[in-house]
């Protein structure tokens, strides 16, 4: 799946918000399941604040893998988007479920303190050619 702005030179914004499910907080995400890949093209992702809520790691991600999903790879292809965060954001991009993820990206645009946020679970600056069910095209994530 791909989204992308209709007009790359006035790039569309994309803002996930957290929403309450039978009293369990979620972000607004795209779920991952039977081998879906996703593709952010010219978009700006904004990513709320989640002061004062309660979100447990699975339900803070943008895209979502569960531990049950089908598809053993969950290709991640982000080309020429920002991502920016509200003050007390702390939602990741990708959750790390049991899937391996490629995480590629491509004239994107990072906060400066993303580090950690960018899977689930994997610690702020470690190398993905150090991690087993990660690649990317980042140093550190």
């Amino acid at each position: 799946m791909e989204l992308r702005s209709d007009d790359p030179a006035n790039r569309r914004f994309l803002r996930p918000i957290y929403y309450d499910v039978s009293g369990v907080t979620q972000l607004t995400a795209f779920p991952a399941s039977g081998g879906n890949a996703l593709h952010f093209r010219d978009l700006k992702i904004e990513l709320p604040s989640a002061t004062g809520l309660t979100v447990t790691v699975i339900n803070n991600c943008l895209l979502r893998a569960g531990s049950t999903t089908s598809s053993a790879l969950f290709p991640v292809k982000m080309t020429d988007t920002t991502v920016t965060d509200v003050a007390g954001a702390t939602a990741c991009i990708v959750s790390a479920g049991a899937s391996a993820i490629v995480l590629e990206c491509i004239g994107v645009t990072f906060p400066a303190s993303f580090g950690g946020r960018y899977i689930s679970g994997v610690a702020s600056g470690a190398a993905p050619n150090t991690l087993a069910n990660v690649m990317s095209n980042l140093s550190a994530l």
